[in-house]
């Protein structure tokens, strides 16, 4: 099954969107979904975490599902906010859309970039910081919405 990534970089406005799969091909993706299916597996619904399984930097995962298949995760690199994400299953029901149009909104941002699709969606804001980060905090919020779409939409990953 696949899913659409948007990622919005809060900072200059770009965004860029790519078409993912909830089982990936690439050797890299598929350890970092194995290890985030893994680590999700012993959480609660709600929680904030350090991410155990990376080598380097502090990173943490506040995580919360809630009714309507969506989420909301936010990834913190050394104690701050990096990226702020939700996540829909179906973004054009009502949940989906309170969570899409909840970000646009805090976020003071147009209807383009949270226009809902036919299928998962995830709409990630990546805030102003460190840029060396952003290439493994996109590598670990598709990880987490891969393994969160498989579980949601019933399909093994």
């Amino acid at each position: 099954m696949t899913f659409e990534v948007r990622i919005i970089n809060v900072e200059d406005g770009r965004v860029e969107q790519g078409m993912f799969d909830t089982v990936p091909t690439l050797e890299q993706a598929v350890k970092v979904v194995g290890l985030m299916r893994e680590f999700l597996s012993t959480m609660p619904a709600q929680f904030r975490s350090p991410l155990p399984f990376l080598k380097r930097g502090s990173v943490e995962l506040e995580w919360a599902s809630a009714t309507g298949s969506v989420a909301f995760a936010t990834l913190y690199e050394s104690g701050q906010p990096a990226t702020l994400a939700v996540m829909a299953c179906d973004p054009k029901s009502e949940a989906g859309q309170g969570v899409l149009g909840g970000l646009q909104q805090s976020l003071g941002l147009g209807p383009g970039e949270f226009a809902p699709t036919d299928g998962p969606l995830m709409v990630v804001a990546a805030l102003p910081g460190a840029p060396e980060w952003q290439p493994m905090l996109h590598l670990l919020n598709t990880s987490l919405a891969a393994v969160y779409f498989a579980a949601m939409m019933k399909e093994p990953s």
